[in-house]
């Protein structure tokens, strides 16, 4: 009934993606139209490469900038508040609008939405 309505909706779309895309067999190779055309609808080919070539050419903690990561840790502490904040907004909607025979348990909801 009702409850696979939502599910549905969001499902659907994917599903016709993939089967247009895998009956059209759109060709995906450095010389394929999608990626010839200006603008292209793909991005140039990307070459892969070892893990330890990236780790020295961008990963090493020699090339880190620690002023912006320094500047970057209060932001990330104010989106974990407000995201927590959110979280029990919407615990909270949910014991106003839809009563429950028992409480809901702050705890186990914020442990459980992370």
């Amino acid at each position: 009934g009702r409850t696979m309505v939502m599910p549905i909706i969001f499902i659907i779309p994917v599903v016709v993606f993939y089967v247009v895309a895998m009956i059209m067999e759109p060709d995906l190779s450095e010389e394929s139209e999608l990626r010839q055309n200006r603008p292209s609808w793909l991005l140039a080919s990307v070459e892969w490469r070892p893990f330890w070539f990236l780790w020295e050419t961008a990963y090493q903690p020699s090339l880190w900038d620690f002023g912006a990561i320094s500047s970057s840790v209060p932001l990330i502490l104010a989106t974990a508040i407000l995201c927590v904040v959110a979280a029990i907004i919407n615990i909270a909607g949910i014991e106003a609008n839809a009563p429950q025979k028992r409480s809901i348990n702050l705890n186990n909801e914020c442990l459980s939405l992370g």
